[in-house]
């Protein structure tokens, strides 16, 4: 974790283009024989800070394979499994944001990275309707609306582009985009048969989130 520590401060400080192996090495406080070694090139250093910025660790396990998955599969309620996924979700774009905008820049000067970031957003689309059947076992999607098309909406409303312009362009703090995300997603997917006074007693929460946030950004941080 030393060596991608090192390379993470670096990216963020001058870029992915501008950042050399032999300086990741020194911030290290390794060799550079051990950098290449172990990672092979800059690109898989880059490419191993997305998955951990995605899993939140370095273990190698997939995320249908994590605890927090497991726990979607036993909740009943779908409802409440949509917040547990806007939850993960928020946390997953939270951690990842500042890399993002490293992966974008090194994206437009090298293409083996641009063609990387395309097959992440493959990837991340099959994950999202893997853990939207998860939902759809515990409940049943809005009339008219297939998997792949309430996919299609998860991977709009849940996508670092989507963060990127509610969070660091407009201001608000990862808690209300958070209960944006859930609501939303509650909102445009679900069907309102399901479990309908449960959803809208996890929409009032999800408001009054949404107004301690406001408070909370007019004191400041």
């Amino acid at each position: 974790m030393r060596v991608l520590d090192a390379a993470r401060a670096l990216f963020m400080e001058r870029g992915y283009v501008a950042t050399t192996i032999d300086a990741i090495a020194e911030r290290a406080d390794v060799s550079p024989e051990t950098v290449y070694s172990t990672f092979g090139n800059k690109r898989a250093i880059l490419s191993d800070l997305v998955d951990v910025s995605i899993a939140g660790d370095d273990v190698a396990a997939p995320i249908l394979a994590r605890d927090w998955v497991q726990e979607m599969r036993d909740q009943p309620d779908p409802h409440r499994c949509l917040r547990m996924l806007a939850e993960r979700g928020r946390s997953i774009l939270e951690r990842r944001a500042a890399l993002d905008e490293v992966v974008s820049g090194a994206a437009a000067a090298d293409p083996d990275i641009a063609a990387l970031r395309q097959v992440g957003k493959v990837q991340r689309h099959a994950g999202q309707r893997e853990l939207l059947r998860i939902v759809v076992g515990a409940g049943r999607l809005r009339e008219g609306l297939d998997l792949e098309a309430a996919a299609d909406i998860l991977y709009a409303i849940g996508s670092p582009e989507t963060y990127q312009l509610l969070v660091t362009d407009r201001g608000w703090s990862p808690s209300r985009f958070e209960a944006w995300y859930g609501e939303t997603l509650d909102r445009l997917l679900l069907s309102p048969e399901d479990h309908p006074n449960q959803a809208p007693q996890e929409s009032e929460r999800g408001g009054e989130r949404h107004q301690d946030d406001q408070a909370d950004d007019q004191q400041g941080p």
